[in-house]
């Protein structure tokens, strides 16, 4: 009823050209619908109704924006769609169970819309008996069906490992639950937003994995050169 959401009502682009004052001054109809319409709606109800009955689309007024979590988490989806040959994917979700709901959905719909074969051997992440990953990302291939050459997708996955550094070994033993807190908490302290962000940089640093051994730290470093291969 109040429009409280993870998005956004805002003008439709489409409708409005602020760069050009020129063009503004030529269709006078358009600086006055820009002048006539706020933002984004006065009154949520009359366009969450017309949402609700399929009465918005590309033409209105106003369109509604949002992070697509609702279709795909990944951003792979879109990705995939525009033919892209290096793929780079952080799959923050919560995921407890390590079931990786979000990746699997997105490689079986590209597979089901584009017919783009994506292979990742999630196995790799699977957890210890101390709830530890060996590594925190994978490196897989794309098989476009038009083109003979693979393309590549490094896929990093919020995972937690032995050798963490001392304040994430810290957080966890405070909150367990990290680094799979649920999406519904939008509200984070200063020190959970630096767990994740610590968590993150450290998860792509070749000496992610200090205490794992000697084939796991040789593993780590792939994703320099990885990261070396991109045009």
């Amino acid at each position: 009823m109040f429009n409280v959401r993870l998005g956004w009502w805002i003008r439709n682009p489409r409708h409005r050209d602020f760069k050009y004052s020129q063009f503004l001054r030529d269709h006078p109809g358009i600086a006055q619908y820009i002048d006539e319409n706020p933002a984004s709606p006065r009154f949520a109800i009359s366009y969450l109704i017309a949402e609700l009955l399929g009465l918005v689309n590309d033409e209105s007024a106003y369109v509604y924006l949002t992070d697509g979590g609702h279709f795909e988490n990944m951003g792979l989806y879109e990705l995939v769609r525009r033919r892209c040959m290096k793929i780079l994917i952080s799959d923050a979700e919560e995921d407890h169970g390590f079931v990786f709901e979000g990746i699997g959905m997105a490689i079986r719909k590209c597979r089901i819309d584009f017919g783009v074969e994506i292979n990742l051997d999630l196995d790799i992440l699977k957890r210890n008996k101390n709830l530890d990953s060996p590594v925190h990302f994978v490196i897989g291939s794309i098989q476009y069906p038009e083109v003979d050459e693979l393309g590549s997708i490094l896929y990093i996955k919020s995972t937690l490992s032995s050798g963490l550094p001392a304040d994430l070994v810290n957080y966890r033993k405070q909150y367990p639950s990290f680094p799979h807190d649920t999406t519904l908490d939008q509200w984070f302290t200063e020190s959970k937003f630096e767990s994740y962000r610590r968590l993150g940089h450290f998860s792509i640093q070749p000496n992610a994995t200090t205490s794992a051994a000697a084939a796991t730290m040789a593993k780590s470093t792939e994703i320099d050169r990885w990261l070396d291969s991109l045009p």
